[in-house]
């Protein structure tokens, strides 16, 4: 606080006063001249360097040199400082070799205080450090599922993370806030790091993790809700249990001796003084589903009422709530619930999650938070209503206090608020922008609507800071402020800017933070010095740059560190940062921007500058990264025995030692229910378990240490039958993750959708549409004609990408037979495999999107030498072999390897299939449909080889719709093979892959 008020008088004092004079012109040209040709590699500010001004003051013989802003914004370090210093005070004319250099920044700032507080070994500035002020309180959420605690990690604390900008509303329209660039926007790119890769590595570090936008790209919903309205229904029950009913769901209350549910009075529910709810918009402070759509003066939050009970500890007759839900459609649904806040509420009400045939137990802290929703989790949900598919809250809690109960949602469901004439937006509410997500969230609207009311842009930036200030307003980070008490001590926003280099050379990264607020504000209501920001920008800067420049063996160009009054960096009342990721306007930035691998790298690099700023703000520096994603993995049956042995190898991190695991965790699948919550298994990399007889296992492994998870292994799967005495081996070859198709030409650069439209990890609303213009004259502009103008025709829409999770496709396809066993294995294990193959009567091997291209920034292939040469020595010894993909042809086109798929295959390529409006393969004596248009449901084959028979003793067993081959049989007397040009498991009906895999089996093994 003293410096901060020092720096603000400074800055009021006239310099005349004790400069002597402002330098001669010989000091000028020195100092201008080792400004202009100073270089900091990695560095590249849009702007050169030059010194704006020098004072000198004979009194204290000191010069002081106030370069421009890029060159205050460079990376600091105590070592670059007294570099900078030393090296200008060696140049000085002989009138000045005894007077001290001090170069300045922003604010009158000497640039030695612009070091970060990690970087300096002594004179740390315990004035930007959070100190003896922490929050020591149960989190808000809490997974007591979760089979771990991230000790040195992000354990319990809590923190905002927004995805840029969004679709709004402007005079009478809907909008994007940015342009349609190299098939993407803005809007919907940042949303591809964020909700894959930021915030799950966030939590898996233990971190509780709020967004300002809609997180969940379902865009079915249902809402299920305790208030009776045109919508529910009120069914009988028996004596001390209360039940509604509505389209989307049931709502039940059961209640058990003295423990009764009842509403909660107005004046008891309301955070607001009573003086202040004559001015409250409705007298209500619960969620309540509207009967219309929401326009501006509507608040779900501010329309309903809340139930509470009193809590026991006893576990006996415990009263319940529960939300059943009617879903829509088999899918993916994010949960939310609801509840009031009252002064007794409990720090442990118990929720648990029912999703199909598993179930997921939480503790929400219900002290903080009430009157909005509070996200636990992502789950998978059967279509229907059904007590499989549900939430249920018990009264049980270790303190005495209450529970409450409101609404539970399902799903993000489609834009709901209505603005001017233009209705709602039509499209998925995860596109929409922060504005919208924030109203119904029950932000007050004095916080989300003050603008002009015919433009929300100005509303959006200011609703992300305010929400955030919203939930932690009343916490111990944001003390005398209202708010619903939420401890958020850190905020985010993740961003790419707009800019671009005409020498086709990458943009980089920058950050933005704000280090004193209009009317020389410079500390935080918490008392923190709002310094904490520009050391949370120069962590991340130092992550990425430095992470980006070792993995891609480049220079990720590191740009400026700016503070600037910039709204998301300014308003919040907590550290927080804007960092501009990379520029979407950029070709040379998306062709890595694109790619899902380094998409994963760069989020990386964020989680681990979160992780160590925010344990170093509290003086914790033993932090510990969370592991990186096993491989080598393999799963199988031992013999004729019910068990099965899974082994893996850990991923080495060339980058962070400690991000070694420690120990691992197996999750387990059985049937066709959902995966279990995890268990951790020990520090080796190898178990052994039972398994019942005619059921099948699906296994994916995860790292573990004291810093928390790595992302899942691939799935692999397992089925044991007694009777069979015949095994088939599924290895899953299917790894790659790729960007679109680039073009790269004097007279046409960007990206070719649909050439290639890539692979995702998981799946991805990224994409706008196909580019149109490609001409690199008008790069920088905006709008048809300009460089990497794109259409819209893919807005909203979810794209599948790789899940990892095809092997359970064929074993479900080849238990329904009911006949064989089968193991699994992952394609780098199986390169690895030194027993013998001979055990396994028929390989299945999935290829899927797999194939190699120059544009990937990993390498791929559909069969590699090392697998060639397995397969050939397995075929030559009497294996069959059933090979599937879409690239199985195309891929391989070397003289090798076209000698391995003509002689040893049995087969040739002869083109891509055109697609067809049937969308069916025949063969095999059925009429075959097949995923041949991307969709949200499974990743499509859009452009499947031809392959044919390569000699007379091979022939042709499938068709496309058009009549072009997609497939070959080789019945040979020494092996058999067969093969097609598109992936088994994007035949898109269950029933029909079973059929098909049953005559697979039997055409190559019996």
């Amino acid at each position: 606080m003293k410096k901060a008020i020092i720096y603000a008088l400074l800055s009021l004092l006239p310099l005349q006063g004790n400069a002597q004079e402002e330098g001669s012109d010989e000091l000028k040209t020195i100092v201008n001249e080792y400004f202009e040709q100073y270089e900091l590699p990695g560095y590249h500010p849009y702007n050169k360097f030059h010194a704006d001004s020098l004072k000198v003051f004979s009194k204290g013989r000191q010069l002081k040199v106030y370069p421009n802003e890029s060159f205050y914004s460079q990376p600091f370090t105590p070592e670059r400082v007294e570099k900078i210093e030393s090296e200008l005070q060696s140049l000085l004319p002989r009138t000045y070799r005894k007077y001290k250099v001090i170069v300045m920044g922003k604010y009158n700032r000497p640039i030695s205080e612009m070091v970060p507080n990690a970087l300096r070994k002594e004179r740390k500035d315990n004035q930007r450090l959070w100190g003896n002020l922490d929050y020591d309180g149960a989190p808000w959420v809490r997974n007591i599922s979760r089979p771990y605690t991230a000790k040195k990690g992000l354990e319990g604390r809590h923190l905002m993370i927004n995805p840029s900008h969004g679709r709004y509303y402007k005079f009478g329209t809907w909008h994007w806030q940015r342009p349609r660039l190299f098939c993407t926007s803005e809007d919907l790119f940042t949303k591809s790091f964020v909700i894959p890769y930021v915030i799950p590595m966030l939590e898996n570090a233990g971190a509780v993790v709020c967004s300002a936008r809609e997180r969940d790209y379902q865009t079915n919903e249902a809402i299920v809700d305790n208030d009776p309205n045109p919508l529910n229904y009120y069914q009988p029950q028996p004596q001390g249990a209360i039940q509604y009913a509505s389209a989307m769901g049931l709502y039940q209350e059961v209640a058990y001796e003295k423990h009764q549910w009842a509403s909660i009075p107005t004046e008891e529910i309301c955070p607001l003084p009573k003086a202040a709810l004559d001015t409250l918009p409705g007298s209500l402070w619960a969620f309540a589903l509207p009967q219309q759509i929401n326009a501006d003066n509507i608040n779900p939050f501010r329309m309903g009422t809340a139930r509470k009970i009193k809590s026991t500890s006893k576990s006996d007759l415990l009263s319940s709530a529960s939300w059943i839900p009617e879903i829509p459609a088999d899918g993916r649904y994010a949960v939310y619930v609801s509840y009031a806040t009252l002064p007794n509420s409990v720090e442990d009400a118990h929720y648990t999650v029912y999703h199909n045939d598993g179930h997921t137990d939480f503790y929400v802290n219900q002290k903080m938070g009430g009157g909005t929703w509070v996200y636990l989790g992502t789950f998978y949900f059967k279509a229907g209503q059904s007590q499989k598919n549900c939430v249920v809250l018990t009264n049980q809690s270790k303190q005495n206090g209450v529970v409450t109960a409101d609404a539970v949602r399902f799903g993000g469901g489609m834009g709901r608020i209505s603005r001017g004439i233009a209705g709602t937006s039509g499209l998925p509410a995860f596109i929409e922008a922060a504005r919208y997500y924030t109203q119904w969230a029950g932000m007050p609207d004095s916080l989300f609507c003050v603008g002009d009311i015919h433009n929300d842009y100005s509303d959006d930036i200011r609703c992300r800071s305010t929400f955030m200030n919203y939930l932690g307003g009343g916490s111990v980070y944001m003390p005398d402020t209202f708010g619903l008490k939420v401890p958020l001590e850190m905020g985010l926003a993740l961003h790419s800017d707009a800019g671009i280099r005409h020498d086709n050379t990458i943009y980089g990264t920058m950050s933005i933070c704000n280090t004193v607020k209009r009317d020389s504000i410079y500390n935080y209501p918490s008392g923190l010095s709002r310094i904490a920001a520009m050391d949370l920008s120069s962590a991340l800067l130092n992550s990425v740059t430095r992470d980006l420049t070792a993995k891609y063996d480049i220079t990720w160009t590191r740009r400026e560190l700016w503070d600037r009054n910039y709204g998301e960096a300014r308003t919040p009342n907590i550290p927080s940062v804007i960092l501009e990721m990379l520029s979407h306007q950029n070709f040379q930035d998306l062709k890595y921007g694109h790619d899902p691998n380094f998409k994963f790298d760069l989020s990386r690099a964020i989680y681990k500058a979160v992780l160590r700023y925010v344990n170093g703000q509290h003086g914790i520096s033993d932090v510990t990264v969370q592991p990186l994603p096993v491989h080598n993995f393999s799963a199988l049956l031992n013999g004729h025995e019910s068990s099965v042995t899974l082994s893996w190898e850990p991923t080495i991190d060339p980058l962070e030692e400690s991000a070694a695991p420690k120990e691992y965790i197996l999750y387990t699948r059985v049937a066709d229910g959902n995966f279990d919550n995890g268990r951790v298994i020990g520090k080796h990399p190898q178990v052994t378990i039972p398994i019942e007889p005619n059921l099948r296992y699906d296994f994916k492994i995860t790292a573990l240490n004291e810093g928390g998870e790595s992302f899942p292994s691939e799935v692999l799967s397992v089925y044991h039958n007694p009777n069979s005495y015949k095994e088939i081996l599924i290895v899953n070859a299917f790894e790659r993750l790729s960007g679109p198709a680039q073009i790269e030409y004097p007279d046409s650069i960007g990206f070719d959708l649909r050439k290639d439209l890539g692979v995702p990890y998981q799946a991805t609303a990224a994409y706008a549409g196909a580019q149109i213009d490609f001409d690199p004259q008008y790069m920088g502009q905006e709008g048809a004609g300009a460089l990497g103008h794109s259409g819209e025709e893919l807005v909203g829409t979810v794209i599948a990408g790789n899940t990892f999770d095809y092997t359970a496709e064929h074993g479900r396809a080849i238990a329904a037979s009911g006949r064989y066993s089968y193991s699994s294995i992952s394609r780098d294990a199986f390169e690895q495999q030194e027993a013998d193959l001979s055990r396994f009567k028929m390989i299945d091997y999935i290829s899927g999107l797999e194939k190699h291209t120059h544009y990937q920034l990993r390498t791929y292939k559909t069969f590699t030498p090392r697998t060639c040469e397995l397969l050939t020595h397995y075929l030559h010894n009497g294996g069959s072999l059933f090979v599937s993909g879409s690239y199985i042809g195309s891929d391989m086109q070397t003289p090798q390897e076209r000698e391995f798929t003509r002689n040893i295959l049995k087969y040739d390529y002869s083109g891509s299939a055109i697609a067809d409006s049937t969308d069916f393969v025949t063969g095999l004596n059925l009429n075959i449909p097949v995923y041949r248009k991307i969709n949200s449901k499974h990743y499509a084959a859009t452009d499947p080889d031809i392959i044919s028979p390569s000699d007379n003793t091979a022939f042709c067993a499938f068709i496309y719709g058009n009549g072009q081959a997609a497939g070959i049989a080789y019945p040979g007397k020494d092996y058999r093979v067969l093969a097609i040009g598109f992936p088994f498991e994007c035949i898109s009906r269950p029933d029909t892959q079973a059929q098909a895999m049953d005559a697979i089996i039997r055409f190559l093994i019996e």
